[in-house]
């Protein structure tokens, strides 16, 4: 064993595989050291997978097959993970790593000009750090990522600093015995986790971490009342706008009822298709997995409506959003709320929601998993589902909400149905409402007292803005569009 000290790259992956017999076997467990049931564990690049047990175990086990060479990941990727800044590098690239304290003074910096290819760990744990939270300007070529590092208290107190099998290859960078694909484990409630194997006949136990209060990013409330004016004009590298795809439903239902929860909604036999358009930005590589937003449409009009009457265009909007890296790279989808354009269906749009058409984006789509990655806005009744069918509904698939011109339910109401959702384990991120000056009234039933009712939704996580003059500031697709505006650069900040 060889100690690799604080800010040492270490390469973990680049190696041949040959035909082998998969058997990946062990188990999943929380810090508690309960078992996790449902975990989905993944080898990444086999694909194979299994869903853990109630006793939390799992087996993968494949027949010997042929799996060609792969010297090195495809793509240029960076995670912070328990404060192991994790690149992929996918061929010789210049790698800079800068990290500063919150007051901007610089606290470390790495360039390394000839990175060969592979994965590597970088530890950011064990940096002095003032009160807690580090910014990491991270670089891989061009592949550019800016994250907030936001320590536990185990990071806090040194990190992990040994790597078994290292070899050293230069000051900065050694590399370990290499390994021959990666397990990935997922599960609801607990922070993914990924483990290099150096075999594909070896047993494996996981250990997740809950996911807390204390990871919410700190959000600073964007307030603009216009969108700006160069957002018209259509940039050089466009993203792609896929209008009428169809996806089937088997949770339809034109049943329908403003109160809260969400009607109870069966499994049809046979699905109807619903049409939908998908939004993909500049450079969309499916190797990459990207933020996501649902948007939903007022009564009576459907998934084309933001388009047609959005100004400026709500596409190029994102393009500039993206190109300018005002946010992260992301995909939205446009929903179909119902199918009639009327109120029936919107509130039993939930069900939809989470059983088809999260499952549909993500086998068609490469979506990030996450629920931090996750937002669902809606304009007028579409933000009326935002809040039913999304807050009060779907905390565990989503992190982020915004009602644009609208709210859904009393205030009162909720924080009651949030309350129920267990937000200790899925915390709400942010809650969004905004409006134009001609609208103001709207969405004031939900944020009326709505800070004071309970603990789980504060000003730290809400905000409420009603004088939008973008638009005219009118119940309208372009004042909504303003808020919309300010809402992505919270929800995909380039900066968590």
């Amino acid at each position: 064993m060889k100690r690799i000290f604080a800010f040492g790259l270490i390469a973990v992956f680049g190696s041949s595989l040959h035909a082998q017999t998969t058997n990946v076997r062990g188990k999943v467990t929380n810090g508690a050291g309960q078992p996790v049931a449902n975990a989905v564990v993944e080898l990444v690049l086999q694909g194979s997978k299994d869903t853990s047990g109630t006793d939390g175990t799992f087996s993968i086990t494949r027949p010997g097959v042929s799996i060609g060479s792969i010297s090195a990941p495809l793509t240029e990727n960076m995670r912070l993970d328990n404060g192991l800044l994790e690149f992929t590098v996918a061929k010789l690239s210049l790698v800079k790593v800068e990290v500063f304290d919150v007051k901007g003074n610089i606290k470390k910096k790495e360039f390394l000009p000839n990175t060969q290819p592979g994965v590597y760990h970088l530890n950011i744990a064990g940096l002095p750090h003032s009160n807690g939270i580090l910014i990491i300007h991270a670089s891989i070529g061009q592949f550019v990522e800016t994250l907030h590092y936001f320590p536990s208290q185990k990071d806090v107190s040194g990190g992990n600093s040994q790597v078994t099998g290292a070899s050293s290859v230069g000051a900065r960078l050694a590399k370990i015995a290499a390994a021959v694909d990666t397990l990935k484990v997922t599960a609801a409630g607990y922070s993914s986790k990924k483990t290099g194997l150096d075999s594909y006949e070896t047993t494996v136990d996981v250990t997740l971490e809950t996911e807390t209060m204390g990871a919410v990013p700190k959000v600073t409330a964007k307030n603009a009342t216009t969108v700006p004016d160069s957002y018209n004009t259509a940039v050089a590298n466009p993203g792609k706008m896929t209008t009428n795809v169809r996806y089937p439903v088997y949770y339809y239902s034109t049943s329908f009822s403003s109160a809260l929860p969400p009607p109870v909604v069966p499994k049809l036999t046979t699905p109807v298709t619903k049409p939908l358009n998908i939004y993909t930005p500049p450079d969309y590589d499916k190797a990459k997995e990207y933020p996501l937003i649902v948007i939903m449409h007022g009564i009576t009009d459907n998934p084309n409506t933001w388009l047609e009457r959005s100004n400026p265009k709500i596409n190029t909007m994102f393009d500039h959003l993206i190109t300018s890296k005002t946010t992260k790279p992301f995909i939205a989808v446009f929903g179909s709320g119902t199918i009639d354009n009327s109120v029936n269906g919107y509130y039993a749009f939930g069900a939809e929601l989470a059983k088809d058409l999260l499952p549909w984006i993500e086998a068609n789509y490469s979506v990030s998993k996450d629920r931090g990655s996750r937002a669902m806005a809606g304009f007028s009744m579409g933000a009326m589902q935002a809040v039913s069918t999304g807050l009060c509904t779907n905390l565990k698939e989503f992190a982020w909400f915004a009602g644009l011109h609208g709210g859904g339910g009393t205030a009162a109401d909720i924080a009651k149905y949030v309350e129920m959702q267990n937000p200790k384990m899925y915390p709400l991120y942010y809650f969004y409402l905004g409006t134009g000056t001609k609208d103001s009234n709207a969405g004031a039933s939900a944020a009326n007292g709505l800070t004071t009712i309970g603990p789980y939704i504060t000003s730290a996580n809400f905000s409420r803005q009603n004088n939008v003059t973008g638009g005219g500031g009118a119940h309208n697709y372009p004042t909504a569009q303003v808020s919309l505006y300010n809402f992505l650069q919270m929800a995909f900040s380039p900066t968590y």
